[in-house]
């Protein structure tokens, strides 16, 4: 699948980061991408969708740290804007309506998130 596909697809958040040894380094946080992309140690794209980000209160394993900027719970699933720690990037997550009551996120309080099924594409690709 080419990034525009992917993209065009649906939500998707974009972290800059690099290749290395099987996967993605996001600041100082590696997530593995389960696929060889054949490159190593170069810039790349990481596409992740909204509802393949884990919101913890605690990080376990790899996670980026990240402060709560807004959230709207509205019928089965919640949105949630957040800002990256180390970047300043805000990214999207969307969580189940049980996720969202079990989390209770409040603007201004740190998180940690997961980063699943990412999906990376050469530093080339813009949007």
């Amino acid at each position: 699948m080419s990034p525009f596909v992917y993209d065009f697809l649906g939500n998707v958040n974009l972290f800059s980061g690099r290749v290395k040894d099987g996967a993605v380094v996001i600041g100082e946080t590696e997530f593995s991408i389960g696929e060889k992309t054949g490159e190593n140690d170069t810039q790349a794209v990481a596409f992740v969708r909204p509802h393949d980000i884990r919101v913890t209160r605690e990080a376990v394993g790899p996670a980026l740290a990240a402060l709560v900027v807004r959230s709207n719970a509205a019928g089965p699933v919640a949105n949630l804007e957040l800002k990256r720690l180390d970047s300043g990037e805000q990214f999207n997550v969307q969580l189940s309506k049980e996720q969202f009551q079990q989390l209770q996120p409040k603007p201004g309080e740190q998180v940690f998130v997961e980063l699943k099924n990412v999906k990376v594409f050469s530093d080339d690709y813009s949007i």
